[in-house]
């Protein structure tokens, strides 16, 4: 019998009740990180006798609070952009457009087509746009 591999979480991100549920449990483990610093910091002036083994724990939990954050971040940042309707390509259509009216009416037009580019009369378009 094989073992299933377990679903991609990078798919998973995609999915705005998975990151939710990420979050919440990410800033569980924050927290009990958080304590369990404070708790090294005090034991180094409590038990100045363990100070190798309590900077060393300090050093690790440090490393491990800075991934959590920088996941935390990155969970934030997604559900924002979620929110908001910006993807990558989006954002910069936003920026470009004069007016968010413009960029909300320019999202909603479907990509276009190499086969509408090659209908085009351009001859007929350079005319209309010179028109005064």
């Amino acid at each position: 019998m094989q073992d299933q591999k377990p679903p991609s979480p990078q798919g998973q991100l995609q999915d705005p009740e998975f990151r939710a549920a990420m979050l919440t449990k990410l800033e569980g483990l924050l927290a009990v990180l958080e304590i369990a610093r404070n708790k090294a910091d005090d034991g180094l002036t409590t038990r100045p006798q363990d100070s190798v083994r309590l900077t060393r724990l300090q050093d690790n939990l440090d490393k491990t609070l800075q991934v959590c954050r920088q996941a935390r971040r990155m969970l934030i940042r997604l559900n924002r952009a979620e929110e908001s309707y910006f993807d990558e390509f989006g954002y910069r259509q936003f920026i470009e457009s004069a007016s968010f009216h413009e960029f909300v009416k320019m999202r909603s037009n479907d990509p276009i087509e190499q086969e509408e580019i090659r209908e085009v009369d351009l001859e007929h378009l350079c005319q209309v746009l010179t028109e005064d």
